[in-house]
């Protein structure tokens, strides 16, 4: 059987789980493609709990395959299963559509705006004076002065803080930029859409990153901390986190990554699921076995379980509302929309 990973969005379109991988995926840490969750598919189980933060469409177009933050609250935070407690090496890349800037006079000397895509040099629970941690950051930057910013910086609160900031060329807000930031033995290099466009010197020391991570926020909004807001306002997919360096040709290859997430339902599924809407109870048929993954309608994992012979779900204790219910069978995964109307 031809393996597939489908996710059903509405009787014409389907939204599969696929993803590319690649030879230099056997350094990586975490990958959040946000395919309908926050699940780190790299295997780690290094997984992202969604505060606020809701699904939408990636640069492909693929509904549920990308989030959507509000830039007031809006974010997902990681609490790391791997062992990040000595990172030397490291590639963070990500995909990020900024759709507006807000006006923050006062922030910074000469900036108006700050807005992360990624923290993972904070502590969300602390006072100004014991706020950072170990670890590096993604984000843009808005000047008093128009300018706009890619800026990423790497914390070592033993030793100093080393950030860049360059300008891009190209407008930041309302358009797809992949975003690229790379250590590599004493120097950091600096992507944008494919193009190296700094290197860097960089020589701290190995960085303790067993703490909390945040995508679209800085420190969970710690109001110990912000008198201003550093969310993003906008869209984030397609994190990876690697404990290497990744060279030249990984970063094309994943600038390059092709849409393989888009597939026509086929009238013909044999998998079916009913009664749909339901009120407590749902069968399966088209398979004999089976796990199942249940979530809500903005992504969030709600349950799991192991499909007996008698291929029933219940449903009975679930809030009304629409599920994304994911079924693996026999390598295939197909995801069916259901409806519970108690």
């Amino acid at each position: 059987m031809k393996t597939k990973l489908l996710f059903f969005l509405s009787s014409l379109f389907l939204l599969s789980n696929m993803h590319a991988q690649f030879p230099f995926d056997t350094c990586q840490i975490a990958y959040y493609p946000f395919n309908t969750n926050t699940l780190d598919a790299s295997g780690n189980g290094n997984h992202g709990t969604i505060h606020g933060a809701s699904l939408t469409t990636d640069r492909f177009g693929n509904n549920f395959s990308a989030f959507i933050f509000d830039g007031v609250d809006d974010f997902i935070s990681i609490t790391p299963n791997s062992d990040v407690s000595s990172i030397g090496d490291f590639t963070i890349s990500a995909w990020a559509y900024c759709e507006s800037w807000e006006d923050q006079s006062g922030i910074v000397p000469d900036f108006t705006d700050f807005q992360y895509v990624f923290d993972g040099h904070s502590h969300s629970a602390t006072a100004t004076s014991d706020f950072l941690r170990d670890g590096f950051s993604v984000m843009y930057k808005f000047k008093t002065g128009g300018d706009e910013l890619f800026t990423n910086s790497t914390y070592d609160i033993e030793t100093t803080v080393i950030t860049t900031e360059l300008s891009i060329d190209t407008s930041v807000l309302n358009k797809w930029h992949h975003l690229v930031f790379i250590r590599n033995g004493n120097e950091t290099r600096h992507y944008v859409d494919g193009d190296l466009i700094s290197t860097e010197l960089n020589n701290l020391s190995a960085l303790n990153m067993q703490h909390d991570w945040y995508i679209g926020t800085f420190s969970a909004n710690n109001q110990n901390y912000l008198s201003f807001n550093y969310n993003f306002d906008g869209k984030i997919d397609d994190i990876r986190i690697y404990n290497c360096a990744l060279d030249s040709l990984a970063i094309q290859q994943l600038f390059k990554e092709p849409n393989t997430s888009v597939d026509e339902l086929s009238e013909n599924s044999l998998i079916n699921v009913y009664p749909n809407p339901t009120a407590d109870y749902i069968q399966i048929t088209g398979i004999e076995n089976g796990d199942v993954y249940i979530y809500d309608s903005e992504g969030r994992f709600v349950k799991s379980l192991i499909l007996d012979k008698s291929m029933k779900i219940d449903f009975s204790d679930l809030p009304h509302g629409n599920y994304l219910l994911s079924i693996k069978s026999d390598g295939e995964r197909i995801v069916k929309k259901v409806i519970i109307s108690h």
